[in-house]
């Protein structure tokens, strides 16, 4: 059976609101690789990570430490 077939015909059975409840979850992010339009991936790590600053908030970041 193809893979986009193996889930059709129903919803979930999961209890999403309570599930969020036992098993809270929380992004972090490490890196960011395209935005707004653009490929990142090329660019110096220092460059990537002061666009990801710029998108994502502090608390979902990744602490990271550079070395020069």
């Amino acid at each position: 059976m193809p893979f986009q077939g193996g889930e059709g015909g129903g919803g979930s059975r999961v209890d999403v609101p309570a599930a969020r409840r036992r098993l809270p979850l929380t992004p972090s992010f490490f890196d960011v690789r395209a935005a707004d339009g653009e490929v990142l991936r090329d660019l110096p790590a220092r460059e990537r990570y002061a666009v990801l600053a710029r998108l994502v908030p502090e608390a979902h970041r990744v602490r990271r430490l550079a070395v020069e």
